[in-house]
């Protein structure tokens, strides 16, 4: 046996030695800066250290929990070998709680205190009513109790019950406000991302080094639950001046480690990229129709739709932008092959909350044409829409914005850069400065019966002003009725100058009016059907109402 003994601890001798041989240095580091990708990120970690001759194991702590172990990168100095790169989870770590984080849970504490305390104080009245019905119970079954005494009795019993029925209200009323006051802190907790895994992950790099020497270690690594997705404002100050496109980004990040005040980079590019030598698939071209919305309901020739934000969004400073926004939602956006990086200019912090955080990315004046759209017919108001110019090349990812015109606020769209077109739409609204009237010329109307048939002519008269101090192009439509029968024949009586597609019946006219300048256009037709056929001359709409009687 003593034999054995000595074997193996001459085995394990070397082994022990050369262990021992190796110096362990704990790092604690902040991160100094992250490149966001579009659905994870790539931090950065910079610290100086001093590495004797040898070998020694440097031991990065309190990462991230959702670190991408295969993506580990280290870059030292080059008088230094790398040995071997790992991680671990350290499931003993536990970060100290944010003040914030500490108070809620103090207060959840003395709550649920309370609510114990209130727990206990209606049992024990529970049982003292028990006891005082059963005692009542057994003393009713006694013989000869005086009338005098049962008098009491009862007294006794009613207003003891009594008290603690009243007693145990009032505690019920103050345990449920108790129970909604702990709902509150939960949620904020919640927020906060306070009940969280604690769990952090450690990246050990062995090294050895022949002299003692001070060495910079840049360690890299990829971390899923953070990214990044555009927004932008197009403000558009009048019909002569250029479009000025605000470019932001909404930064989440919910990695579990706060970035303080670090240098950032947004990239379109793919994180995971593989090794492997790519595949070039065949390039297909074909046409993509670009689905308009209705003009005359106020949404123009754009790529129109509601955009819910989200969560709540926030500028670098933690406060609150732009108001309650619903819940986040995910959307397919058209990212450009050829990625782009927009490195920011100054450092900014993110919490580790999981809320969209607002970074600058760019400003960009931009070209636009101008153009005035109505159907007065349908709708008395003027829309206005810009064409942008030369935007293909910023970059653009597919993302809601916000619309400005003359400093007001019009409303949320949607840019698209599906559209193949050199041009980018989007509507700016009613223009209260353009005004169409349509006058229904009632007198000069007229109806007259020819043979067996009816004849009706319709006239109308449009008044157009523009109250601009510059020059403008507007496109007004109208229509004639499209006859389905032999027996009705509509004809056209005048244009002025209006162009007519004889198979939808749609006429439009395209004017430039001066500043302060007004036209008129007169535009009839008229409609020869058999005078005894009801024949709905007037275009009608159905409408809910409601009914008294």
């Amino acid at each position: 046996m003593k034999k054995l003994l000595f074997v193996i601890v001459a085995f394990l001798t070397p082994f022990l030695i050369k262990a021992q041989d190796v110096k362990e240095i704990e790092i604690k580091s902040e991160i100094s800066s992250a490149t966001v990708y579009l659905n994870n990120a790539e931090i950065t970690r910079l610290k100086n250290v001093n590495l004797s001759a040898g070998r020694t194991l440097l031991i990065f702590k309190g990462l991230s929990p959702v670190l991408d172990d295969a993506s580990v990168r280290v870059t030292i100095g080059k008088d230094v070998d790398i040995l071997q790169i790992s991680t671990v989870s350290n499931y003993m770590t536990k970060d100290e709680d944010k003040p914030q984080i500490k108070m809620l849970n103090d207060s959840l504490k003395l709550i649920n205190l309370k609510l114990q305390n209130y727990t206990d104080e209606l049992d024990a009245y529970r049982i003292e009513k028990d006891l005082l019905i059963t005692n009542k119970e057994m003393g009713g079954q006694n013989d000869g109790v005086s009338i005098d005494e049962l008098k009491i009795s009862a007294d006794y019993y009613r207003n003891r019950i009594m008290e603690i029925n009243k007693k145990v209200s009032s505690i019920n009323l103050l345990y449920q406000q108790l129970v909604k006051d702990k709902s509150r802190v939960q949620n904020q907790l919640y927020e906060l991302n306070a009940n969280s895994s604690f769990t952090r992950k450690e990246v050990r790099i062995l090294v050895e080094s022949k002299t003692a020497l001070n060495a910079d270690v840049d360690l890299k690594y990829l971390v899923s639950y953070a990214g990044w997705s555009p927004i932008y404002d197009l403000k558009a100050k009048d019909t002569d001046a250029p479009i000025s496109l605000v470019y932001r980004a909404n930064v989440y990040n919910n990695t579990g480690i706060d970035w303080k005040n670090i240098d950032l980079t947004l990239s379109t590019n793919d994180a995971n990229l593989s090794n492997s030598k790519p595949v070039l698939s065949t390039w297909f071209l074909k046409e993509t129709a670009t689905v308009y919305s209705n003009m005359a309901k106020g949404e123009g020739y754009v790529q129109q739709m509601a955009v819910p934000q989200s969560n709540d969004a926030f500028d670098i400073s933690g406060q609150l932008y732009g108001g309650e926004l619903t819940n986040a939602f995910e959307y397919e956006a058209v990212v450009p092959v050829l990625s782009h990086e927009f490195k920011i200019d100054k450092k900014y912090s993110v919490p580790a909350d999981d809320k969209p955080y607002l970074v600058y990315i760019t400003e960009e004046e931009l070209k636009a044409d101008y153009q005035h759209f109505a159907i007065t017919k349908l709708d008395p108001g003027v829309f206005l829409l810009a064409k942008v110019i030369g935007w293909e090349d910023l970059n653009l990812i597919d993302g809601p914005a916000k619309i400005y015109y003359a400093g007001s606020y019009i409303g949320n769209s949607f840019i698209s850069t599906r559209n193949v077109t050199d041009t980018l739409d989007f509507s700016l609204g009613r223009d209260n400065r353009v005004m169409v009237t349509r006058h229904d010329l009632n007198k000069f109307s007229s109806s007259q019966m020819i043979g067996n048939k009816k004849k009706t002519t319709f006239e109308y008269q449009y008044e157009l002003k523009n109250n601009h101090k510059s020059q403008i192009s507007l496109e007004l439509t109208d229509q004639i009725p499209i006859s389905q029968s032999d027996e009705i024949e509509v004809k056209v009586i005048e244009l002025s100058g209006g162009e007519l597609t004889e198979s939808t019946g749609e006429v439009v006219w395209k004017v430039t009016l001066n500043p302060g300048e007004m036209k008129k256009i007169n535009f009839s037709f008229s409609v020869k059907y058999p005078k005894n056929s009801n024949i709905p001359l007037k275009q009608n709409e159905s409408k809910n109402l409601r009914y008294f009687y």
